[in-house]
């Protein structure tokens, strides 16, 4: 995300960047926004690279040349890709040394499995992956576009719907609503009926 400020003269801006909570705060005044990743896939390199200096730099304390990154991609990453995010590693961010693996493998590994079925819900996308003997079988995999973003857009049109007023700014705190106030329930037909019964209480059933 960037906003241009005005510069040392009236002819000139300045454009400076924010990221994460801190751009999420400013996004109202920002004149452009940018979402580098979409639907759990990287369409924007350009926009990652601060990013990525964010974390490594500034929030890890990361020296250049003297780390080593493990990236975790997703089952849908292309394979033209992994040469790219090699060469903005090694030319740019100055890495010591890139392994590129695949997230759901290491999401099982770190149970001490080699063999399982690996469910990812992310806020772009649900990856479904069985793994055999360490490797993830492509063929096999599943990808939903259906995913954290798109329930929380589902709770604010339901709140929205109620007759709720609904600002921009708690639209943007939609995730925050849905992460504090939501819950699945394990019956879902007697929440149901909980929801119907209920007189004190308002309920949503998404």
């Amino acid at each position: 995300m960037s906003v241009e400020q005005p510069g040392s003269d009236q002819q000139t801006t300045k454009k400076i960047s924010y990221i994460g909570h801190e751009g999420l705060a400013k996004k109202e005044k920002a004149n452009s926004v940018v979402y580098p990743v979409v639907r759990g896939a990287i369409q924007d390199y350009d926009g990652m690279g601060p990013i990525w200096e964010q974390v490594l730099f500034k929030e890890l304390g990361a020296y250049k040349s003297q780390f080593q990154v493990l990236l975790a991609e997703n089952p849908i990453i292309k394979k033209q890709d992994r040469p790219r995010l090699s060469e903005i590693f090694f030319e740019k961010l100055f890495a010591d040394s890139v392994s590129i693996m695949n997230g759901a493998c290491l999401s099982l590994f770190s149970t001490g499995k080699t063999k399982g079925l690996v469910v990812e819900i992310g806020e772009g996308a649900c990856h479904t992956v069985p793994i055999f003997e360490g490797f993830a079988l492509q063929h096999a995999s599943i990808t939903n576009d259906i995913a954290g973003q798109d329930i929380t857009n589902l709770l604010i049109d339901g709140l929205v719907a109620q007759g709720m007023k609904i600002s921009k700014k708690m639209t943007e705190n939609g995730r925050d609503i849905k992460e504090k106030m939501c819950s699945v329930p394990m019956d879902y037909a007697m929440a149901v009926r909980m929801c119907c019964s209920c007189n004190r209480l308002r309920l949503m059933i998404l």
